[in-house]
């Protein structure tokens, strides 16, 4: 753990080119070869990846996934995104969760060869299972963004400054539990330096939370278990220095007409997508990565656990961890 140098950058325009410049290199760093499959969904993160592959001259086979179908609003951007990178082949897989039973879950398990906590597992199994992605010399997928970019929900960044200022140990300590649903807590022994300023802020949350985030693992894990070669731009070092080292002024967003007018967010990578013609409607997005439960939800979330050594269980994310453990255990 160490604490990134802040950038003297003189504009935002400049900050921007910078990044381009480093972002293709962490691509080019990161080639083993010039065919390569990526993770593509309807967000910027993987389709700055699919663009600039494409500009380097890799040949690209896409590999999306569409849980809710055509009615989704994943289906709809990631068409937006083919559009702009033209993949050489693309995968899409409408994943039907009304399919789920007790010997899908081993198909995970068999997959990841570790108790999986994310739900969005069963899609990416899905994926694997129907198509032969064995074959593939390496794997490209986009996550860690918001991570690297210090983007941050607005309430977690009010909750942390209020009490910032009133006994900034605490306020750590109380983030911690409030972040991870009091798994994280009080035992913490955090000391932290008088000097330390409101512009530290973004810098201090990721020395706490700067981690994988867990749909890394989605992604990567399979593939690092048949031996392909996986890659992300976003876990290029360079990239981080440079992205966590960016001014605040740099990664504050004003919103208009909304309840929180402020907030962390990657929009200087929103810019890099801007200046290369990706659609406003596509760059404004916010996004995740989840496998929803429509149909078949009552009886899925009826399969789950509701304790665990006497601990509550408060969310089906909770609860699915446990149950794939409980699986894998026997």
């Amino acid at each position: 753990m160490y604490r990134t140098k802040k950038n003297k950058i003189k504009s935002f325009n400049k900050a921007i080119d910078i990044l381009e410049n480093i972002f293709i290199n962490s691509i080019k760093n990161s080639l083993k070869s010039n065919n390569v499959a990526l993770f593509l969904s309807g967000g910027i993160d993987s389709g700055l990846i699919g663009y600039y592959l494409k500009k380097i001259g890799v040949k690209i086979e896409t590999i999306t996934s569409m849980p809710s179908g055509l009615k989704s609003s994943e289906a709809k951007y990631s068409k937006i995104n083919f559009k702009k990178i033209l993949p050489d082949k693309k995968i899409i897989d409408y994943f039907n969760t009304e399919n789920l039973n007790e010997n899908y879950y081993n198909h995970v398990l068999n997959l990841y060869k570790t108790p999986i906590s994310n739900p969005a597992s069963l899609s990416i199994t899905n994926i694997w299972k129907n198509y032969n992605l064995d074959k593939q010399e390496q794997i490209f997928f986009g996550q860690n963004a918001d991570v690297i970019t210090n983007a941050m929900d607005n309430r977690y960044i009010l909750y942390f400054m209020i009490r910032f200022f009133m006994n900034k140990e605490k306020a750590l300590k109380n983030f911690l539990k409030c972040k991870t649903d009091n798994l994280i807590g009080q035992p913490l022994n955090i000391k932290l330096s008088k000097n330390l300023k409101i512009t530290d802020l973004p810098i201090i949350l990721n020395i706490y939370f700067l981690r994988t985030p867990a749909d890394s693992e989605l992604f990567a894990q399979p593939a690092i278990n048949k031996n392909i070669s996986i890659a992300n731009p976003y876990y290029n070092l360079n990239l981080i220095e440079f992205l966590m080292g960016l001014p605040l002024k740099y990664k504050i967003k004003l919103f208009k007409n909304k309840k929180n007018i402020l907030s962390l967010d990657k929009k200087i990578l929103r810019s890099l997508a801007l200046k290369n013609s990706f659609p406003q409607e596509l760059v404004k997005r916010k996004k995740g990565f989840t496998t929803p439960f429509y149909k078949n939800k009552e009886k899925f979330i009826k399969n789950l656990p509701d304790t665990f050594n006497g601990i509550k269980l408060r969310n089906k994310e909770q609860k699915f961890s446990i149950y794939m453990l409980k699986k894998w255990l026997r």
